[in-house]
């Protein structure tokens, strides 16, 4: 390894060291048990909970989230949220209806969702809202958001989305929402 190699190399190990030690969980799990008036957000697809964290380390408020725990991977997914936000996890994302009575209108400012991609993934057979890896979700969280009606909401999915059929389920999910929401798609 060259000199140059090695100092990022260090530069690296020392900035990530740095941000675990302003990260801890404990210290997330603090913004989360504060009671002090903050915004509310619903996360669907809680996942590896890197949004979870921002979000308290922005000051919002966990109400609940959901993952699929129908899987060993979704339960400790779910566990994990749970452990964090001090908040429920509601289970499945397709289960929506059971739940939402749960929440008032203009409860949640702030909905965010990371639906599953493996059916829109590049390296994927790209079978979008029809393959069998929850692309299906991506299309019903329209359901969901018009149901809950959040004050603002965020959605992610893969680039190659916009090539999966044709881009046709991007586009439902954009003039779905269109309808009620002023929506930026990047």
């Amino acid at each position: 390894m060259d000199d140059r190699s090695a100092t990022i190399k260090s530069e690296v190990r020392n900035t990530l060291s740095e941000w675990r030690g302003e990260h801890e969980i404990e210290r997330i799990r603090s913004h989360y048990a504060s009671s002090l008036p903050s915004y509310t957000v619903f996360e669907q697809a809680t996942g590896g909970c890197l949004d979870t964290i921002s979000a308290a380390l922005n000051g919002f408020h966990h109400l609940c989230g959901t993952e699929d725990v129908e899987t060993t991977l979704g339960q400790f997914k779910a566990e994990v949220f749970e452990y964090l936000t001090s908040s429920p996890c509601l289970g499945s994302a397709r289960d929506w209806q059971e739940w939402s009575a749960i929440f008032t209108q203009g409860e949640i400012d702030y909905y965010k969702a990371g639906m599953p991609c493996t059916n829109y993934a590049a390296l994927g057979a790209k079978e979008g809202a029809s393959g069998s890896k929850g692309g299906d979700l991506f299309l019903l969280q329209t359901e969901t958001i018009e149901a809950l009606k959040p004050k603002t909401f965020r959605l992610e999915m893969v680039p190659s989305a916009l090539e999966t059929n044709h881009g046709y389920e991007v586009m439902y999910v954009i003039e779905s929402l269109s309808k009620s929401y002023n929506v930026d798609a990047r």
